[in-house]
């Protein structure tokens, strides 16, 4: 434990870490804290460089997505849009059962039938070759859906048809799918390598002593919640195709970030990561299912057409997606808060339990990101927080759309809202009493921004909460069987942060045009657009001027995962430092241009670009230059003399991990809900969440990813649910039949408004959005159905029996 004052933080030991336990702690802030506990507190913090608060060209528009014509017309591709001559398919043949020994393999029938090439089990596997920890193909099975037999053949059905000809016997083992049982003491082991089935050492975090501030609380509530399996389910599935040239490789692959797929490949096949070429043009929707994660499926192809020495692609069936790739985990928490009279916090006490999946190698993580907002977004001096993995024969616990913070806030938010009846306060004034904006209490330093207390009330006017939420008095008044009410919630997130690695490089060829050269994915949002935006306001330069690249490893550098909301933040951030480089090397050029033509002496400082051309300050006599007259005036210093040299201007960013600030978003989400008491169904009628975005960049962008994730979260708080049989361990929802995604004609006008914050670290003042945009609904919906019908629920997703059954017990 590390220790800071008052508080005492599970430290990270960064040598034990796997590449993907390490890019976990990065991104989602748990690395920066851990540096800033053993650095002590922040210096003094620094002011926001001149220029930051505009006037903007660009920034704060509304701006259509750049690629939004590609992809509507269909001339984006996608991985799955590739096919290569002479390129074979994979199917792959799964466990049966959650937890099994392999005792026996005959692939004699297959191996004979015309069509296959290449055939793998196990034992074709290179030893010690593992996906992060994960069999390739499995000996011991570990959930339903464990490779065991892989066959490449000339086309999908010859290889389902050699799969079916192999024949696999089973020795099956005890499986456990609960967490909490899996805990327990003689609990089945979910795998024969594991001594426990607790996922590394527990992370917590305390501060003060919550004995004491339970003591002196006069309101002390407490609860326990739990929260579901969820898959990401992405409109693109996971595909993969895997090209040999000798001994360099390049693969094509739906992915949030290429090279970390680099990485793997090139550690794995023993090759320098040069000869490693990953490429992810478009990638249709990640949400954390393809952030750079081991999945077997990626090393399995490339063996695959390494040993049949052809091209090898592997589209996942939707169900091999389910069973497969990482979920979105169960969290069963306990919650237990105290109050003083005037709505004090003085007491926070909590445990979350993670369900891990078989193989999840960042569990303990994953708890501390569920826990974020209980330790970070009240002012409290008392706390303690601890959270536990679990391995269980269940899918790979890994990162959905905002992680674990949404089962958190589903926990405080909803205690939060009970305490306020008790209190007899409005639940908006609890929140606004208690918002800790001063910075993290554990890392001693403050916030780089906080739009909390605006969002709220901002979102609070424009919801109008008073007059529709009508009081305590109010709750399960409304007159008939369908009921209607309003909730709210408060979120801070440790998403849309600055996070290394920020990398990318700002070209101005010979023709005025300009290229930003960056390996940010594309994965639905508008990306590039948002870089794009940053390049030309940097620059003064016009939109349609700039063009951004695609992730291809062999040219562009590592600009980190697009994922936790940090595309705008931090490779924003190497996009401006780029474009701001870049742009000194113009106006230099620009000024020795006009310097001859005048006949005049003019310094870079005295220039100013707006859209694209560039003139001189205080001087309109004299005519504005192109971006392509300043550099067609390139020049280089010879023995202290200027050289004619017209060559591609090259800007470089690269931007070191922040010291001086911690970091959140925040917002406030208000919901109105109808509860049919008769059948328990519940409907979302409107929705608004209010965002602390920094600085809005594109107001066209922000309002898509608002949206899309309110969607989703309200799927997370009403529908979407991966349910496995408890005798058998056998999904029996991993088909888009079974497992209820929100459809558009349940999905109710959403209004997203935005708080600008101005945030001290971000490019221009900007945070990114599109996670926390998902952890709101469920807390929202959740209270806003017990000011309908007068029952709070514990569990999602909130479902018409659960409704019902607390309707009955009330």
């Amino acid at each position: 434990m590390m220790s800071t004052k008052n508080s005492r933080i599970t430290s990270i030991h960064y040598e034990t870490l796997t590449p993907e336990e390490k890019q976990f702690v990065t991104v989602y802030g748990l690395e920066a804290l851990d540096r800033a506990v053993k650095m002590g507190p922040s210096t003094a913090p620094r002011a926001r460089p001149a220029g930051e608060e505009g006037p903007f060209n660009l920034i704060g528009k509304e701006h259509p997505d750049i690629e939004g014509y590609k992809i509507v017309t269909g001339k984006a591709r996608y991985t799955v849009d590739v096919y290569l001559p002479d390129m074979l398919y994979v199917r792959v043949k799964r466990s049966p059962l959650p937890h099994a020994r392999v005792k026996s393999i005959d692939t004699s029938k297959a191996e004979q039938l015309p069509g296959v090439f290449a055939l793998m089990t196990h034992k074709d596997v290179p030893e010690k070759m593992t996906a992060g920890g994960r069999p390739i193909l499995a000996s011991e099975a570990s959930l339903v859906g464990d490779g065991v037999v892989a066959v490449a053949a000339i086309n999908e059905t010859v290889a389902e048809d050699a799969l079916n000809l192999v024949e696999v016997e089973y020795e099956q083992l005890p499986f456990v799918l609960d967490a909490r049982e899996g805990e327990k003491p003689g609990a089945p082991l979910a795998r024969s390598d594991l001594e426990s089935n607790l996922a590394g050492k527990p992370f917590k975090a305390e501060r003060g002593d919550v004995s004491a501030g339970f003591a002196e609380a006069d309101l002390v509530v407490e609860h326990a919640i739990d929260t579901q399996d969820e898959e990401h389910v992405a409109m693109e599935p996971h595909a993969v195709i895997a090209r040999w040239e000798g001994d360099r490789l390049t693969v094509w692959i739906s992915s949030q970030y290429t090279h970390s797929t680099a990485n793997l490949l090139a550690a794995s096949f023993g090759l320098p990561k040069s000869h490693v070429r990953v490429i992810a043009e478009y990638t249709g929707g990640g949400w954390g299912d393809k952030a750079g994660i081991a999945y077997p499926y990626i090393l399995l192809t490339a063996l695959l057409a390494k040993k049949a020495d052809r091209p090898v692609r592997y589209e996942l069936s939707r169900t091999d997606v389910f069973l497969e790739t990482s979920h979105h985990y169960p969290v069963y928490q306990t919650l237990k808060m105290g109050f003083k009279k005037d709505g004090t916090i003085t007491a926070i006490q909590a445990r979350a339990v993670v369900n891990a999946g078989a193989y999840s190698p960042f569990a303990a993580f994953l708890a501390a990101d569920t826990l974020n907002a209980a330790r970070v977004e009240y002012t409290c001096a008392n706390i303690n927080l601890e959270g536990v993995g679990v391995i269980t024969n269940t899918a790979v616990a890994g990162a959905r759309r905002c992680v674990g913070e949404p089962s958190g806030l589903f926990s405080l938010e909803t205690l939060m809202d009970e305490a306020a009846e008790k209190l007899g306060m409005d639940p908006v004034e609890l929140r606004l009493k208690n918002i800790n904006e001063t910075g993290d209490p554990d890392a001693e330093k403050p916030w780089s921004s906080n739009g909390l207390r605006e969002a709220i009330l901002k979102g609070a006017e424009a919801f109008r909460w008073k007059e529709r939420w009508k009081g305590w008095d109010a709750v399960g008044k409304s007159e008939g069987p369908i009921k209607r009410g309003v909730g709210f919630m408060a979120l801070s997130s440790n998403k849309g942060s600055k996070s290394p690695p920020m990398t990318a490089v700002v070209e101005i060829p010979t023709d005025g045009s300009i290229l930003v050269v960056q390996g940010g994915a594309h994965i639905g949002g508008p990306q590039r657009t948002t870089f794009a935006i940053i390049a030309a306001e940097a620059l003064g330069a016009s939109l349609d001027q700039v063009h951004v690249t695609t992730p291809d490893t062999e040219f562009t550098s590592d600009t980190g995962v697009v994922a936790g909301s940090r595309a705008t933040k931090s490779i924003g951030l190497a996009v401006k430092a780029a474009a701001e480089d870049a742009r000194q090397q113009l106006l230099e050029y620009a000024a020795g241009k006009f310097t001859k033509d005048l006949e005049k002496d003019v310094k870079p400082e005295q220039l100013a670009v707006k859209d694209g051309l560039i003139s001189i300050k205080d001087d309109s006599s004299a005519k504005p230059i192109t971006f392509k007259d300043a550099v067609a005036s390139g020049f280089v210093i010879v023995d202290g003399q200027p050289i004619p040299s017209a060559a591609t201007i090259i800007g470089r960013g690269a931007v070191p991990p922040e010291t001086h600030y911690a970091q959140q978003t925040y917002g406030a989400a208000f919901y109105e809900v109808e509860v049919n008491t008769e059948t328990g169904v519940v409907r979302v009628t409107d929705a608004l969440q209010a965002h602390d975005v920094g600085r809005v960049i594109n107001l066209l962008g922000l309002r898509n990813q608002v949206e899309g994730g309110a969607v989703q979260g309200i799927g997370f708080a009403l529908t979407e649910n991966f349910k496995y049989d408890a005798a058998t361990g056998i999904p029996v929802s991993a088909n888009l039949d079974d497992y209820k995604m929100m459809m558009i004609n349940t999905t109710p006008p959403i209004t997203a408004l935005f708080v600008e914050s101005n945030d001290a670290i971000g490019p221009f003042g900007a945070k990114g959005i599109g996670e926390p945009a998902l952890g709101m609904a469920a807390p929202a919906v959740a209270n806003a159905i017990y000011h309908a019908a007068g029952v709070r629920l514990k569990s999602l997703p909130m479902i018409p029996k659960k409704v019902m059954d607390a309707l009955k017990a009330v």
